[in-house]
């Protein structure tokens, strides 16, 4: 179990709490649940009602919406610290899309109601929160990006070149759902490449020409 003072400390790494002084901290976490969670369990579903911010302070989850035709669509991963959907508290509405954790992991489940009548007011927090907010909607402008324009070859180029420090321990159905298509499609494309001698491998793809994996996607 965390105690409070590495929960503390835990919560500086979070762009909403790093300017929060200690006896804030302290009220916060107070009222706060910290909450342990197994491997692939669900923190919340879409369409939950929002009634608490979720603060991962340990291990790492993804965030996805389902489609009325079935499957998934990967919003997001996140890894420690890091807020998880607070826009939805925000605009009290429901979570838009359900959260899952893809290790074990700790998350900080801060009452909204609180937290909104006791701190954000504060000016150190709601310049946390707009940066905060800021780096989420640049994330989300990325993802639209990607989905909107890129070809599946050029979804997995982009992901090898940009994630090269990833590569060797990340499962290719990791990937294949981060980038929103089929494992069967990217082992295709993985193969595409090495055919191209852009890779020398596909499992995992070892990069031998980036400037040509770069070129595939470099006009989108």
């Amino acid at each position: 179990m965390i105690n409070t003072i590495e929960i503390t400390s835990l919560l500086k790494g979070c762009t909403y709490f790093q300017n929060m002084n200690e006896n804030d901290l302290e009220r916060l976490i107070s009222f706060s649940n910290l909450q342990s969670y197994e491997k692939d369990t669900i923190v919340f579903f879409q369409g939950d009602a929002s009634k608490y911010m979720h603060i991962l302070l340990v291990g790492s989850i993804r965030v996805y919406k389902s489609k009325p035709s079935g499957g998934e669509v990967q919003l997001m991963r996140a890894t420690a610290v890091d807020s998880v959907a607070e826009l939805a508290c925000f605009e009290k509405i429901p979570y838009p899309a359900s959260c899952i954790t893809t290790t074990t992991a700790k998350i900080l489940k801060i009452p909204f109601e609180t937290f909104e009548v006791e701190f954000l007011s504060k000016p150190e927090i709601s310049f946390g929160m707009i940066k905060s907010l800021s780096l989420k909607l640049r994330s989300l402008s990325s993802l639209i990006e990607r989905e909107l324009t890129l070809s599946s070859e050029q979804k997995v180029a982009k992901f090898i070149v940009e994630n090269q420090d990833r590569l060797e321990k990340v499962k290719q159905v990791e990937i294949a759902s981060e980038l929103n298509i089929t494992p069967e499609t990217l082992s295709r494309m993985l193969k595409k490449l090495y055919k191209q001698e852009l890779i020398s491998s596909t499992n995992p793809p070892i990069i031998s020409n980036e400037d040509g994996l770069r070129d595939i996607y470099y006009l989108f």
